[in-house]
């Protein structure tokens, strides 16, 4: 049995189209499609990557490899082969941390040198089920905030997350939250001082991005929520003139 997955983008005034990805692909344990992974800040670039669905106890993971599409032409450049668990852009898009399937660590890659360094992490070192994810980078790019599952594929009574301030000009690792119980994970670094996490409920929490002092966010806006009032907005003529391109993903089974 096979499957189809197509990534196509175009211009919303229809003058230009570009399928990005159309391929047709077995049926194994799992399966794997196209996903974008980031619009550029210029509008000019689409980032993509292939996001897997695995069989068993997968960690974490946000795709493996990235490309870039030029949203002038449709070429296709690769930016990171088919590797790593999970991946991030700094907010300058000239870096990318991504996590490595062969070591317990984060790489920095420079994307217009290729030049690679590693940062070995010592919280989960120990643990063979531990599992990197959840990375964000600082705003002004010279740290990571991140998250580490331990003792995963058991009982989940016995799933824990660390979060890790990791710096890069230094590689110091400072552990701020330490085999947490509410799985909270990272999830936005909005402010120099402070990051929203969400727990295993889907709860939002901030945390100190020094002191790692977590404290309930009453009244956070989600995503979801967020994307509701932009909606209301542009009906009001209230928001950004919006990006003239959009994106479909398609899947089809045979």
């Amino acid at each position: 049995m096979t499957y189809r997955t197509q990534l196509t983008v175009w211009r919303m005034d229809g003058s230009a189209e570009w399928k990005v990805v159309d391929q047709t692909s077995n049926w194994g344990l799992g399966w794997t499609t196209p996903r974008p992974f980031h619009w550029s800040h210029d509008g000019r670039s689409l980032y993509f990557t292939n996001y897997g669905v695995p069989d068993g106890c997968p960690g974490f993971g946000n795709g493996w490899g990235l490309s870039k599409v030029d949203l002038d032409d449709g070429s296709i450049t690769e930016v990171l082969p088919s590797m790593g668990n999970w991946m991030a852009l700094s907010p300058e898009e000239e870096r990318l941390a991504y996590v490595p399937r062969s070591a317990h660590a984060v790489v920095i890659r420079d994307l217009a040198t290729g030049k690679e360094s590693t940062f070995a992490l010592q919280t989960g070192e120990g643990d063979p089920t531990a599992s990197i994810g959840h990375i964000l980078w600082s705003p002004d790019g010279s740290a990571l905030i991140l998250t580490v599952a331990l003792d995963r594929c058991q009982a989940l009574e016995k799933l824990r997350h660390s979060i890790v301030r990791l710096d890069l000009s230094t590689g110091a690792e400072t552990v701020l939250v330490d085999g947490d119980e509410r799985w909270l994970v990272t999830q936005s670094w909005p402010d120099p001082d402070e990051i929203i996490l969400l727990d295993g409920q889907e709860r939002h929490w901030r945390m100190e991005a020094n002191s790692g002092l977590v404290a309930r966010a009453e009244g956070h806006t989600t995503v979801q929520e967020k994307a509701v009032m932009r909606r209301i907005a542009e009906g009001l003529g209230l928001a950004e003139a919006m990006v003239d391109r959009t994106l479909c993903t398609e899947y089809e089974l045979d």
